[in-house]
């Protein structure tokens, strides 16, 4: 097993620029090479987080996301597929770990791979077993089977598909896997806010509506019998403002923190009561 960490890589051809014009001339990479590039997100970005990519050797390649919860990794053309890509980083106090299965050999240029709560599950699902478990093994990652992983891929994206055109997306257009997105609390991210993605022991998908607790369940593909059932929002629920929410908590705690009296009031209601605490006191 080799671990290689790309801004080594990218010094090294650096230094060798001094004595050759190799390394992909001015720009420092080849762009006859594939490269791997994603958003790991929450519905909250996972911001410098580590991202590790494993192939069926056990060979990794270790970058860290930015502040947006984005990475690259310049050049994996020494992997070989299946492989596994892991961002573990943390939000508020809690950790989060988060996997993506790769079974296609990327192409030369580059190649998106997202890290999301969706792949998460698909990931988990197609080797029933843990994706935290199975990162460690090699020989795990070896036995991910393509088929079953583009089935279970293909089911989940059925199932949040009426939620997908309730945002006003081209759910026709999107893999969650690869689609570009931003940690905007819009678009393919706010699917993050609005629903939990979580796999049984069964190896049963679950996915639950966050405001109403309704769920649906994803059998593996090998044992899901019809139509798989779908998990819906409502359209309120869809055009719910969380960017004016989180932009609105953020003020209230600083003025908490600040002990703003004057910017609080503006935040409370005229019959504001709290264990007994009345508007113009609270702080």
């Amino acid at each position: 097993m080799k671990t290689f960490h790309p801004s080594l890589l990218i010094a090294g051809c650096a230094l060798s620029a001094l004595i050759t014009t190799g390394c992909g001339g001015g720009s420092g990479e080849d762009p006859g090479t594939p490269s791997l590039s994603g958003i790991t997100a929450i519905g909250t970005a996972l911001s410098n987080a580590t991202i590790t990519l494993k192939d069926r050797q056990g060979n990794t390649l270790v970058v860290t996301s930015n502040s947006n919860g984005e990475f690259r990794l310049p050049n994996v053309s020494g992997l070989e597929v299946p492989m596994m890509i892991q961002a573990k980083g943390v939000v508020g106090e809690r950790e989060f770990v988060l996997h993506s299965s790769i079974t296609t050999k990327p192409i030369n240029g580059d190649n998106t791979i997202n890290i999301p709560p969706a792949t998460q599950s698909i990931a988990h699902q197609t080797l029933c077993k843990d994706p935290a478990q199975a990162f460690e093994d090699a020989k795990t990652i070896q036995a991910i089977d393509k088929t079953t992983y583009e089935r279970s891929k293909e089911n989940l994206h059925a199932s949040v598909k009426p939620t997908l055109e309730k945002l006003n997306l081209d759910a026709k257009q999107i893999d969650l896997t690869k689609i570009q997105f931003k940690a905007a609390k819009t678009g393919v991210d706010k699917l993050y806010d609005l629903i939990d993605f979580s796999v049984a022991s069964s190896c049963d998908i679950t996915l639950t509506n966050k405001n109403s607790k309704a769920s649906v369940t994803l059998a593996e593909p090998k044992s899901q019998v019809g139509a798989v059932p779908t998990m819906a929002v409502t359209q309120e629920d869809a055009d719910l403002d969380l960017r004016g929410l989180k932009e609105l908590s953020k003020k209230f705690a600083e003025a908490i923190l600040n002990q703003k009296q004057d910017v609080l009031l503006t935040y409370l209601d005229t019959d504001f009561l709290n264990n007994g605490v009345r508007r113009t006191n609270y702080h």
